[in-house]
């Protein structure tokens, strides 16, 4: 019997109610401890359809708030200070191993010089030799490499010392994951595949996280650890000026809170590491020069002038009373009865006598400072981030502080020259849309596994895994080495080639003549590009059978774009030709782009038969119509840029308006009369003197992107899309379009831009949105695709200050009208006065003092980003608008509005899906007689989801085990509701 387990991701608004095979169930499932369910059928609890599915964000109670963040300053409710006398230290051994930074992942394992199979194995010798050590392990990746060339007997002596307490899976993902651009289902995917192989090799779930190198910590993980069953969490790396008042009001411990949990049910208990590292000498005390003494192994990377000795009495008490000291000096940041020291190093304890020498000096000292307890009022040990939090006792968990906010941007040293990690959020754009594409098809194939009932090949799970490794936060955010890059590259080339032949596998088990993949989107890549493929008709081939395959909940009316080599094309979806539209390809006599709609339900496949209609190839005209049949080959258009033309992009929803006098500003105007605006899109730069991970822009102002020999701008207008693309320089290209759809997607402006900024090294590329919106400097990014939180351009502090994490969103409002931009790939993003301004992509070749050196940051390679623009009235003036209107000036630099925290409309969250999950194509030559049967089917027999539901993931976690991923949407109210309803339940 099929066993069918749930994660519902709860929002303000409490879960989803569910009922599986008759039994009610309506409780907080976590991410991997799955209630196991006999049988197949699911039946989504209805409810008499509202008239709208929109809610409000019950923020969370500033009566509770006891330290809000927000960006670069910090607000306090009260000082904490009355830490307790006694004080129990714990020493906890770990070693950083990142799965690829200066050293690829094959090579950190096997071959660098402190390899990670020699760390594993010192670990299990010195742990079994030496009881009282503790160590703690926390990324999953190379935990499987080393398990699977591990004999049995290393293997028991593994799970031994797991089970005895002497060795912690911390955190247990597969990778120490970014925090800062991934998507939240890739996150949940990082913790499941960890989480499940640690369950499979140890029969074990963790309890604790340890994430101290991601740069900058925002409010994803700390709700998905909870979801995970994870309530204790230790972080590492926030602004250091944040860092330093925490320190002063002796907050490093806190509850984390979502902004909109008012019941604080999702809120774990965090300890964040003192200084800026997770070293030793970081992380013992507040002066580094005594710290450093105490980094004793062989293969410690620190300079130190000294190290402890503990060869006679002498040297073990002057060296047990300094370490007791630094112990004793950090209580105070933490107002507790317990710190955590963090004991370790980047790929430390590679030589087999280094824990042996920790052992032996640590002994000493702490058998010293234990027999003083008189003296020093404190019991130090080895321990793991688990026996930690054990130790608080509960009135200390209770009393600790609620947190709001997040800590993004990063700052490790406000003195350096590079203090702003902003860099990296749009650092090697080229691997971040990449990344994306790999994690749509991914989803697409466990659908299709799931739809037919068939577990997938075990080559999927690498692949899963290949994935998984590239939201490392070295990885993602492009911040390693170049041959490093091409490694993660070669990993996602490879998983992407898996995952389409497996697509291709499962889909013609139902029709074996759907022999060849299409790859609809094109991303390019070094020694890589995903075009689109041409159906020729040459060689006697004269029609071509398509499959058209969905992901997404909501019915649709799909666009489809495909490159032939004749413009004499008709398209017949059941019986039925479609309308369609033929461009010429510029520069290309004989390639042309084919598009047209195709209704599409959802979780559904349908198909269209293309054929050559050589009647019409004598014809001199570009447009036939016929009933309901349209054929237009258009030819682009280009214009002079000199000349005073006007030019009217039109659907049934909207207008724009443009000039080609003054390229950049366009007017919009909805067609109901709701709502009219003007904005201007235009592009600059700025000399960038950071690295891969920080943006430095030394007070220089943007420079606007203008080229003397820029092509015209080139019009299409047409039956089914209508663009203007124009050739901004070398650089950069970007067309604006609109489709001609009765779908309300059609309600979206869709930005496509083309950069190849490899010959600009120096230089961050920027899209800028200009509108009349009053949005007072404050606007929106999204919980990395989740929900959305206020952020402020603090107008005191640099651009590169300002800049926060866009995964998927950025949003300003004023009273009358909000402007969404969405956005397939991550980047980074500020907002002025009616500005939103976007990074788009950047070459760098400094060495930023982070890690990597002169050029190893560069090779940027082309990039086809994908944006779309919403604008929607609001239906309502809103108070916290009125409130703003009345704020002196400088005041508001103060000031934030009281809706710190929204979610988007139903319109907005259809059109990111169809952004992140465009439909797939399959095709074959062949075409037999039943192909106008049947034209269309259902790939998962699912009931039509409520429209505030959203399906994350549907996949088999084991043969007879599926996990189904949903989560609830609380739509915002404030915006008017233009979505047609699939479904009658909410």
């Amino acid at each position: 019997m099929l066993k069918l387990h749930v994660v519902l991701l709860i929002t303000a608004f409490g879960t989803l109610t569910i009922f599986l095979s008759g039994e009610f169930i309506s409780d907080y499932l976590s991410l991997m401890m799955y209630r196991e369910i006999n049988g197949s059928d699911i039946w989504i609890r209805s409810a008499e359809r509202q008239n709208n599915i929109c809610a409000t964000f019950q923020r969370l109670s500033n009566a509770i708030i006891e330290i809000d963040v927000k960006g670069h300053s910090i607000q306090l409710i009260q000082n904490k200070q009355n830490a307790p006398k006694h004080l129990n230290v714990f020493v906890v051994l770990h070693s950083h191993v990142d799965p690829g930074w200066l050293y690829t992942f094959e090579e950190y394992y096997s071959t660098s010089d402190h390899p990670v199979r020699k760390i594993l194995n010192n670990i299990v010798n010195s742990l079994r030799k030496y009881p009282k050590l503790r160590f703690i392990w926390s990324e999953m990746s190379f935990l499987e490499r080393w398990w699977s060339e591990a004999n049995t007997t290393y293997r028991n002596y593994f799970k031994s010392l797991i089970d005895e307490g002497h060795l912690e899976i911390s955190g247990g993902h597969w990778v120490m994951n970014d925090e800062a651009t991934p998507y939240f289902w890739e996150a949940i995917e990082n913790i499941i595949v960890g989480h499940q192989y640690v369950h499979e090799i140890l029969n074990i779930t963790p309890t604790t996280s340890w994430s101290v190198d991601p740069f900058g910590h925002g409010l994803m993980m700390p709700y998905l650890m909870k979801l995970a069953g994870i309530n204790q969490m230790v972080i590492g790396r926030i602004n250091s000026n944040i860092k330093n008042i925490l320190k002063q009001h002796h907050q490093l411990h806190f509850r984390w809170a979502q902004n909109w949990d008012s019941q604080l049910h999702w809120a774990p208990l965090v300890n964040v590491l003192p200084n800026a590292y997770y070293t030793v000498t970081s992380a013992c005390g507040t002066d580094e020069m005594i710290c450093c003494q105490f980094d004793v192994s062989k293969t410690s990377r620190s300079s130190c002038m000294e190290r402890a000795k503990v060869d006679n009495v002498q040297k073990i008490a002057l060296y047990g009373e300094r370490m007791a000291n630094q112990y004793r000096s950090l209580q105070t940041f933490y107002n507790s009865e317990a710190v955590l020291v963090a004991a370790g190093d980047d790929f430390l304890y590679s030589d087999s006598d280094d824990l042996k020498i920790v052992h032996r000096v640590y002994s000493a000292l702490f058998k010293y400072i234990n027999r003083n307890y008189d003296r020093f009022n404190m019991r130090v040990q080895f321990g793991t981030v688990a026996d930690y939090f054990k130790s608080l006792k509960g009135n200390a968990k209770r009393r600790a502080s609620i947190l709001s906010g997040d800590f993004f941007p990063y700052m490790d040293n406000a003195f350096s020259n590079a203090p702003f990690w902003t860099g990296f959020y749009n650092h090697r754009a080229y691997f971040k849309c990449f990344e994306r594409i790999i994690q749509r098809e991914l989803r697409l194939v466990d659908l299709l596994s799931v739809a037919i009932g068939i577990y997938l090949n075990s080559d999927v799970e690498i692949a899963r895994r290949n994935l998984a490794l590239s939201i490392h936060h070295d990885a993602i955010t492009g911040t390693s080495k170049r041959h490093v890059m091409d490694d993660y590259m070669l990993r996602l080339r490879s998983a992407l080639h898996i995952i389409l032949k497996e697509q291709e596998r499962l889909l013609s088990i139902s029709d074996e003549t759907f022999t060849t993949l299409f790859v609809n989107n094109s991303v390019k890549t070094k020694g890589m590009y995903l075009p689109r493929i041409t159906f020729s008709f040459a060689d006697g081939i004269e029609s071509y059978k398509i499959q058209i395959v969905s992901q997404k909940t909501f019915s649709t009316m799909e666009l489809v774009k495909i490159n032939v080599s004749s413009p004499f094309i008709t398209v017949t979806h059941n019986d039925k030709l479609l309308t369609i539209q033929v461009v010429r390809i510029l520069k290309q006599s004989d390639l042309f782009e084919l598009s047209f709609f195709v209704p599409l339900d959802p979780f559904s496949r349908t198909i269209v038969i293309m054929q050559l209609d050589n009647s019409q190839s004598n014809m001199l005209t570009t447009s036939m119509k016929s009933n309901n049949f349209i054929r237009k080959i258009c030819n682009p258009k280009m214009i002079d840029s000199n000349k005073n033309e006007n030019i009217k992009l039109e659907n049934e929803f909207l207008t724009i308006f443009w000039n080609s006098s003054t390229a950049e500003n366009y007017r919009l105007v909805y067609n109901d009369g709701s709502m009219e605006t003007n904005f201007a899109l235009y592009f600059n730069r700025i000399n960038d003197y950071g690295g891969a991970y920080t943006m430095v822009s030394a007070g220089l102002s943007l420079e606007n992107i203008t080229d003397k020999n820029r092509l015209s701008p080139t019009i299409i207008q047409g039956p089914i899309y209508s663009s203007i693309t124009q050739q901004l320089s070398s650089q950069l290209a970007y067309s604006i379009t609109i489709i001609n759809s009765t779908d309300d997607n059609a309600r979206s402006i869709q930005i496509d831009l083309f950069t190849n900024v490899t010959l600009s090294p120096g230089y961050t590329y920027f899209m800028n949105l200009n509108s009349n919106i009053n949005n007072f400097d404050h606007f929106y990014t999204d919980v990395n695709g989740m929900y959305l939180i206020q952020r402020r351009y603090d107008r005191k502090m640099k651009l590169e200050a300002n800049i926060y994490p866009m995964i998927t969103e950025t949003v300003i409002e004023d009273d009358k009208l909000r402007c969404t931009v969405l956005g397939a790939q991550s980047t980074g993003v500020t907002a002025k006065m009616g500005l939103v301004t976007l990074m788009v992509d950047r070459e760098m070749y400094n060495d930023d003092g982070k890690g990597l050196d002169y050029y190893e940051a560069s090779e940027s390679h082309p990039s086809h980003l994908r944006y779309r623009i919403i604008f929607e009235p609001k239906t309502s003036e809103m108070k916290n608008f009125d409130d703003l209107k009345t704020i002196d000036k400088n005041e508001l630099e103060n000031k934030s509005s009281p809706m710190n925290t929204m979610y988007h409309s139903q319109l907005v969250q259809q059109t990111l899906e169809e952004l992140l999950y465009p439909a797939a194509l399959f095709l074959s030559s062949s075409i037999n007689s039943t192909d106008n049967n049947e034209m269309s089917s259902v790939l998962i027999d699912l009931p039509r989801l409520p429209d505030n539901i959203q399906l994350i993931t549907i996949r088999y976690i084991a043969r007879k085990t599926i996990l189904l991923s949903m989560r609830q949407l609380p739509y915002d109210c404030s915006v008017e509701l233009y979505c047609k309803s699939d479904s009658n339940t909410v």
